[in-house]
């Protein structure tokens, strides 16, 4: 899979999960806040994946998942009036949604 591929793929799985997680927040100012939270984290997160070895691939993928999830924590909580609890486990639900889709495929 291609990176903009990738990055269309967690789009397509995390933008609905987000839309009726965060509905209360407006669907426009959701579907904003999770572009923008995807779109600056995912090519960081594309660019250190391809730096890992083969050995170290598993363990580097999560560390990776750990800083893109604390990450769109951060840009979700200060894009909507979302409390912290809110923004974080929205964020890691929706992450964790899109890396299983990408395993999958």
């Amino acid at each position: 899979m291609h990176q903009h591929e990738a990055w269309l793929l967690s789009l397509v799985v995390e933008l609905p999960l987000l839309v009726v997680m965060l509905y209360p927040y407006g669907v426009k100012r959701v579907v904003l806040a999770g572009m923008v939270a995807t779109s600056l984290t995912h090519p960081v997160a594309w660019w250190a994946a391809g730096l890992l070895a083969p050995a170290e691939y598993l363990q580097g993928i999560l560390i990776i998942e750990l800083v893109v999830w604390a990450a769109e924590s951060i840009l979700l909580r200060f894009m909507l009036p979302a409390p912290w609890i809110v923004a974080v486990a929205c964020a890691c639900l929706a992450n964790m949604a899109s890396m299983a889709v990408g395993w999958l495929i």
